[in-house]
């Protein structure tokens, strides 16, 4: 295995920065396997065909979520990524411009006019009664 490490910093809690981080891998084509919410999650992306089964995997992250003094928090992304998708500088560029990717998706959640008492849902980014168990736009369960 090849690891590529890369970090962001986020304003929000480890509970949104677990969330966010979640669907921003799961939308671009990563599967959870294993998941500690809202400290850890590992996520898989892809398999290749081994023999007469698909047991190799390409590639995954172990996404490590740290909250510190003053509600800010690391979210620490390791990537594996597999000898058989290596490919030198080319695979380390697809994970860095994930993380980047990363930064512009939370850079979204950063908008300045919300009110404290205001939640907003992780799913539509609608704005939400702060006692809300659902968002009442898409449904999502809270």
């Amino acid at each position: 295995m090849v690891k590529q490490i890369g970090a962001v910093v986020t304003n929000f809690d480890s509970n949104l920065s677990y969330e966010i981080a979640r669907n921003y891998f799961t939308s671009i084509g990563f599967e959870i396997i294993q998941d500690s919410k809202p400290y850890q999650m590992i996520l898989q992306r892809g398999s290749l065909f081994w023999g007469s089964d698909w047991r190799t995997k390409k590639m995954s992250v172990k996404v490590d979520i740290t909250e510190s003094i003053g509600n800010s928090t690391l979210i620490k992304c390791e990537y594996d990524i597999n000898f058989l998708l290596y490919d030198g500088k080319e695979a380390n560029r697809h994970a860095n411009e994930e993380i980047e990717g990363l930064k512009a998706f939370i850079s979204t959640y950063n908008q300045p006019n919300i009110i404290e008492k205001d939640r907003i849902c992780v799913n539509c980014r609608k704005k939400i009664p702060w006692d809300a168990i659902g968002c009442p736009y898409c449904g999502k369960k809270l």
